[in-house]
């Protein structure tokens, strides 16, 4: 099981002193002795005892885990189990927007740093002499089409 606590109250016996600010993680692990089929996960607890929150805690196979976020494996933080299972569910039906490996791009999408890039469309920028070469003159900070007698 592994809660991700920010505490309320202290930890008993004081064997953690930490600060409500402060998210820490509780892991419980087998050995090779014993095989666990799923992990047990609590997320957004904020005390030890909320493990037992029947609501909050939820169990995911390493299949779950890797359905969930197949380009890097990462665990995805869910508030209940509810919200696991609605996650679950989705991913079981609409493929994700872009797989790394295998690579499949079935949405179609493509990716870039916002509208412009200074390095990519570099091309599509012009330097204040190339504008007022074409007509355009400064206006504080913005360059207008036409000359300072050109007012609508």
């Amino acid at each position: 099981m592994i809660p991700l606590c920010t505490p309320r109250s202290p930890l008993p016996n004081d064997l953690l002193a930490v600060d409500s600010r402060i998210k820490f993680a509780l892991m419980t692990m087998t050995g090779e002795a014993v095989r666990a089929r799923q992990a047990e996960f609590v997320f957004f607890a904020q005390d030890v005892a909320d493990q037992d929150d029947q609501w909050q805690r939820f169990k995911l196979s390493a299949a779950d885990i890797a359905m969930l976020n197949p380009n890097n494996g990462t665990m995805a933080a869910f508030r209940s189990q509810r919200d696991a299972e609605i996650a679950k569910a989705i991913y079981r039906r609409v493929p994700i927007l872009h797989s790394e490996s295998p690579p499949a791009n079935d949405w179609g999408v493509s990716f870039k740093q916002g509208l412009f890039n200074m390095t990519t469309d570099s091309d599509k920028f012009q330097t204040g002499d190339e504008l007022e070469a074409r007509v355009f003159r400064l206006d504080g900070n913005v360059f207008v089409r036409g000359d300072a007698d050109d007012e609508d």
